[in-house]
Order: structure tokens, then sequence, then C-alpha cells
């Protein structure tokens, strides 16, 4: 019983991933990056993080992300913006091409980890450091992860490896 249940809730899920797939796709290209964007950060990102990762200011992001506001799958609450479901993300995060993918988390990584405090980074992993081992702790926790990277995908991210 146990197993047909959880088929059941398997088909659904795929099905509401499929719907707002759809949805997306119905948005602008400019608003559907910024939503692939938000996705690769997780469910809810700061305005000044976003804005970061998409490579403009507050204003342009604003503008790029209101059709996804006005179509009710992003909210803009508390200085963030939030995705309405772990579905939304998931489906914002399909539209990112298989291939381009490992790319893409990687290029985000590597900018939050030039560009943000030590103390916001480790805070973002979900741990606080004091400000004088935070930086080593942060570059221990994220260094291997990107060298496992570069190890099996070496091609692609020649120019990438020079940024850290």
């Amino acid at each position: 019983m146990a197993d047909l249940a959880s088929i059941r809730a398997k088909g659904f899920t795929d099905n509401v991933v499929d719907l707002m797939v759809r949805k997306l796709h119905r948005l602008p290209q400019a608003t559907r990056q910024a939503l692939q964007q938000l996705a690769c950060l997780g469910n809810t990102a700061t305005i000044a993080t976003a804005a970061m990762v998409h490579g403009g200011s507050d204003e342009r992001l604003h503008a790029d992300l209101w059709d996804a506001v006005r179509a009710g799958v992003l909210l803009r609450v508390d200085g963030a913006y939030r995705l309405l479901h772990d579905r939304v993300q998931e489906a914002a995060h399909s539209l990112i091409p298989a291939d381009q993918r490992a790319r893409m988390h990687l290029g985000i990584g590597r900018l939050l980890l030039a560009k943000m405090e030590p103390e916001a980074i480790a805070e973002r992993l979900g741990e606080r450091f004091t400000r004088p081992l935070a930086i080593d702790r942060v570059r221990g926790l994220v260094a291997p992860a990107i060298n496992a990277v570069d190890r099996n995908c070496p091609a692609p991210f020649a120019a990438l490896r020079q940024e850290i």
C-alpha cells in the first residue's frame, strides 16, 4: 500500500514540475534566466546576492523578475526573493541545459566566494566562523568541491579555474 502511495505522489510531483516548466516557458527570456540563477542559489536569496549573480543592478534584477512576481511563482519579501515552492525551484533549475548546469553552479560559487565577505559565505553555508578563521575555513570547504568538479569535467572549466 505504501508503494502505491509513493508512486502516486511521485506522479503528482512530476506533473507539478511539468506544469511549472510550461508556466516558466511563457515568461520572457530575461526572466527565465534570472529564475535559473535564483534556483541555483536555493529557494530564497537576498536582493543583493541575486543582483550580484545576475550581473547587474538591483533595478535590472527587479525589472527582469517582475513578470515572475506577477505570474505568482516568485515573492519579494523583506529584501529577498523567494521562489513560491520547491517545485518552482526544481522547474527553474530544469530550464538550465543539462550540459551547462555544472558550469553555471561553479561560476556562481566562484563569484560568491570572490565577492562575498567570509562571514556571509559561512552563514550561507549554515555555519558561523570567527573572522580570522572564516576565509580559510570557507576556502577549505569549497575548494575540494571545485577541484572535484574540475577533475571530472576539466575542459569547460579551464577559464574559470584561473578566477579562484
